[in-house]
């Protein structure tokens, strides 16, 4: 992991996301935004939808994804891990992490991340069948957010950090 909150000044940092190719990072009140993967970040005068929670915005923490190779496979997360489903979310099966309380799930280019509770970020090449543990940040740190842009697995650590890792 290496520091990506250059540039970002004294903004509290308490998400980040990835849309397209932009990755906002801040708090419900403030963001920020980059487009060349956390090179650089321009500060935003004002609240937008990207990380506004409220009327007529997206949710921040995203807890399913449907993948683009197999239609009708969709993935969530909850207190007893990740799950699947393969026939447009009629039927749930565990697809792992069954012993961590799950909090985020993303999927980039048929790879699958997963943020747990207490225990870090995880990661699967093959829908979830295999999970392996991402590096911990920093000393240790409680990952609190997480994104993934082409490139990169970005991270929010618990003193409002940003964190950025090659996928």
């Amino acid at each position: 992991w290496e520091a990506a909150s250059d540039g970002l000044g004294r903004l509290e940092t308490t998400h980040v996301e990835v849309r397209g190719d932009h990755v906002y990072a801040g708090s419900n009140t403030r963001y920020a935004t980059s487009t060349d993967d956390g090179e650089s970040w321009s500060v935003a005068k004002r609240p937008d939808a990207p990380l506004r929670h409220g009327k007529g915005a997206e949710p921040m923490h995203v807890s399913a994804w449907r993948t683009k190779t197999e239609p009708g496979t969709y993935y969530r997360v909850d207190w007893r891990g990740v799950w699947r489903t393969t026939d447009n979310v009629g039927s749930w099966e565990p697809a792992g992490l069954q012993e961590f309380e799950t909090t985020w799930i993303a999927l980039e280019g048929g790879r699958l991340f997963a943020l747990t509770a207490d225990n870090g970020l995880f990661a699967s090449n093959d829908q979830g069948r295999h999970w392996r543990r991402r590096p911990p940040l920093p000393g240790g740190q409680r990952i609190t957010s997480a994104a993934v842009s082409n490139a990169y697995v970005f991270a929010v650590a618990v003193d409002q950090r940003l964190y950025r890792a090659p996928r």
